[in-house]
């Protein structure tokens, strides 16, 4: 195998599935500060690619910069004090993409489980009605839990997407914050399989913590049994949905923001 240590100075233009970024806010080590993520240049990124998939431990660039690519972080040459995060993400593809050899039902098909959502911040959870938690609906689902805990399930769902930039930092805000929920507007795609969410993910995976009851249709629709493709295990969530962060991660091997979600049950959805 080549050396682990090696300078690459190409002025290639990039061409990878994934771009390279540095974090550059102040002290990218304080968790209190926004993080302000800045690419490297198309040549230095491809460089860092090329490394990356040669299995390089290490690469230096710009003459005076080490990145350790097991780490992921970057350091000065002449003070390794001097460090700052990297991170390996997948390149965002623009919304009106053309994929040569693409029919339009796959085009339909890739739009459907990849599109932005719209993003609704509620200070709580009882926006949608005056009722939502009020102590009657609470005591209801807690006697249901009691008396029918078999009609109660939990199931877990997936969701590729691309972030508009500033999502992902209102999610890392509200991450453990049991007072902010969020609301999708639209109707959105899942599937209980996550290698198929994976194939259309650019940059986030949603990980989606829904309980399910013998009869809150008013959340979601399975689809496995109506759609066209089946092997896809779709699940369509309703319009109006609202759920919390519970964590964020980044996963620099397949360049993607994981984000860990729960749905609210619905108004209605406790009262049955």
């Amino acid at each position: 195998m080549a050396s682990s240590v090696r300078e690459l100075n190409s002025k290639s233009s990039l061409r990878n599935e994934f771009i390279w970024e540095c974090q550059r806010n102040i002290d990218p080590w304080d968790a209190t500060q926004t993080v302000e993520w800045t690419p490297y240049s198309n040549a230095i990124s491809s460089d860092i690619e090329e490394a990356y998939k040669c299995g390089f431990k290490q690469i230096f660039v710009d003459g005076h910069c080490r990145i350790d690519l097991k780490h992921y972080v970057e350091e000065h040459i002449n003070n390794p004090h001097r460090q700052r995060p990297v991170r390996r993400r997948r390149c965002r593809l623009p919304a009106t993409i053309v994929i040569e050899g693409e029919t339009e039902d796959e085009s339909s098909r890739r739009e459907r489980f990849s599109s932005p959502l719209g993003l609704v911040l509620s200070r709580s959870a009882t926006e949608d009605t005056t009722y939502y938690g009020s102590p009657f609906i609470h005591v209801c689902d807690r006697l249901r839990r009691v008396l029918r805990p078999n009609e109660i399930q939990s199931m877990t769902l997936y969701r590729g997407d691309r972030n508009s930039g500033s999502t992902v930092e209102e999610y890392r805000r509200a991450a453990g914050d049991c007072s902010k929920h969020f609301k999708w507007l639209p109707f959105v795609s899942t599937s209980y399989e996550r290698a198929v969410a994976e194939e259309f993910a650019v940059d986030i995976l949603y990980i989606i913590e829904m309980r399910s009851y013998s009869s809150n249709e008013d959340q979601f629709t399975d689809m496995a049994t109506i759609g066209h493709y089946a092997n896809e295990k779709e699940i369509l969530l309703l319009p109006g949905v609202q759920f919390q962060v519970i964590k964020l991660e980044f996963d620099n091997e397949k360049g993607l923001h994981l984000v860990y979600i729960k749905i609210d049950s619905s108004y209605v959805s406790r009262l049955k």
